[in-house]
C-alpha cells in the first residue's frame, strides 16, 4: 500500500525531476536544507511547484501564509491531513 507520504515524495521527485527513489528522502529531511546538510536542496521556485502538484494530487488549497508547511515531507503530511479532516 502506497501512504501518502510515498505519494508527497513522488510527487517532489517528479516534478523536480530529481534522480533519487522515494525511500531515499526520509520524512523528517528538511526540504530546503543543502543535500551536503541532509536536506533535499530546494529553492523558493520548486517550491512553488510542488505547491501546485499537491493542490492538484490532493485537492487541498495552499495560501501564500501556508508555505512554512514545506519544511518537510512531514509538515506536507501534517498539513493535508488537517486540511482532509476539515472537509
Amino acid at each position: 500500500m502506497v501512504t501518502r507520504r510515498t505519494t508527497i515524495k513522488e510527487l517532489i521527485i517528479e516534478k523536480l525531476n530529481l534522480q533519487v527513489s522515494p525511500n531515499e528522502i526520509s520524512d523528517d529531511a528538511i526540504l530546503f536544507a543543502n543535500k551536503e546538510d541532509g536536506g533535499v536542496g530546494l529553492d523558493s521556485v520548486d517550491a512553488l511547484e510542488i505547491a501546485v502538484g499537491i493542490m492538484n494530487e490532493f485537492e487541498v488549497e495552499i495560501s501564500d501564509e501556508d508555505m512554512h508547511i514545506f519544511h518537510s515531507v512531514e509538515t506536507i503530511d501534517a498539513f493535508i491531513e488537517g486540511c482532509l479532516q476539515q472537509s
